[in-house]
């Protein structure tokens, strides 16, 4: 099921002005109410950093299908419990949708395979859409508290660092990059759960006073002049179960090869460079303080549907500053790259580079394991 709520959502970073209103979804919505305002905040998190706790959120459609999940007390995939339950953490992941497992149900993430194959208590940090700075701030706000024995820091390629810069434009990221200090989100969870289902409810009740019919381009360019990235155009198409030709016209007047998200852009690698060297240096003192590990996972995203040109500048210098910093690299590319069609291992769902199926993480998962064990 899809609401108004989630296809806005996906436009902008504040409450959408338009909605595209399907009548028989949108009544789906008021007949279950607590679905959809999970929806309605599933993509609220840059302020609170993370999902509202103890609710649903729906995650998207890949390959298996439409994905609901139940949060945790933090508003993480994880179960219910496990975060209060235990004083520490053998293994805290820090990421953004591939580790929070985008594109599989329950008992098929990153941190589900290690808790089925390992003895160790795996906790999944991971949000959908988040950069760099994100991750730092989930560190600050959830991870220090346990301190966990081995931290690691997930950056698909291109995305993490990419986005990382847009974070750093916002205000509520400032304190985390800047000064390193958090907002004690976790003793205030419940003043952050309010509040999500405060949003969630506005913006069901400004829904329910919308009308609005695609016609045409009027609809197409309303998106594109209000989406600030092509990646929430792709995420919204992707996700809303609009018309084939709809999905065409929105490809082509949204096409830019110069986007963020999904296209290397070598020229800004040394400002890469820094961000990543403050941070990665950063995170690794505070685990090393109280004995922890710190490890880093670099994934390929869209490098295997993109041809053979694809840019080696950002993981050249992932694996340089990991030398350099002394912090252990589990590189997944030549992994993937090892495999005659490395596409096997990814969600069939978006060819301009997608998630990985559940081989995928499972194959990430099992080299982080081989990895922490090695180093223990």
């Amino acid at each position: 099921m899809l609401g108004v709520v989630e296809l806005t959502l996906q436009l902008c970073d504040c409450t959408p002005e338009v909605s595209y209103t399907a009548r028989l979804r949108y009544n789906e919505f008021l007949e279950q109410r607590e679905l959809g305002t999970a929806v309605a905040t599933a993509f609220i998190t840059s302020v609170y950093i993370s999902r509202r706790g103890n609710s649903l959120a729906d995650i998207g459609v890949e390959d298996e299908g439409r994905v609901i999940i139940r949060t945790d007390e933090n508003g993480f995939r994880n179960p219910q419990g496990l975060y209060d339950g235990l004083d520490s953490f053998d293994v805290f992941l820090l990421g953004d949708s591939f580790t929070e497992g985008w594109g599989v149900q329950d008992g098929f993430t990153i941190a589900d395979y290690l808790r089925r194959t390992t003895p160790y208590t795996v906790y999944n940090g991971g949000i959908g859409g988040v950069g760099l700075m994100h991750k730092l701030a989930v560190f600050i706000e959830f991870g220090l508290e346990k301190q966990p024995d081995n931290v690691v820091l997930i950056i698909p390629e291109s995305l993490s660092l990419s986005r990382a810069f847009k974070e750093r434009e916002k205000k509520q990221y400032f304190r985390y990059w800047r000064d390193y200090q958090g907002r004690d989100i976790l003793a205030n969870r419940a003043i952050k759960d309010q509040a999500l289902m405060e949003k969630a409810e506005k913006i069901l009740a400004r829904s329910a006073r919308d009308e609005w019919t695609v016609s045409g381009t009027s609809f197409v360019h309303t998106l594109v002049a209000k989406a600030h990235t092509e990646i929430r155009l792709v995420h919204l198409v992707r996700q809303s179960g609009l018309t084939e030709q709809l999905r065409t016209v929105l490809s082509r007047e949204t096409k830019d090869e110069t986007d963020y998200h999904w296209y290397l852009a070598c020229h800004d690698i040394e400002a890469r460079r820094t961000m990543m060297r403050d941070t990665v240096s950063w995170m690794d003192q505070r685990v090393d303080d109280y004995g922890g590990r710190l490890f880093l996972v670099y994934l390929p995203n869209s490098r295997y549907f993109k041809g053979p040109d694809w840019p080696e500048c950002e993981h050249d210098m992932v694996v340089e500053l990991s030398e350099e910093l002394q912090v252990p690299l589990i590189d997944m590319i030549p992994v993937f790259s090892r495999s005659d069609d490395p596409t096997i291992w990814f969600s069939t769902a978006g060819r301009r580079g997608g998630h990985n199926n559940r081989d995928g993480y499972r194959l990430i998962a099992e080299h982080i394991a081989d990895r922490i064990a090695a180093s223990r």
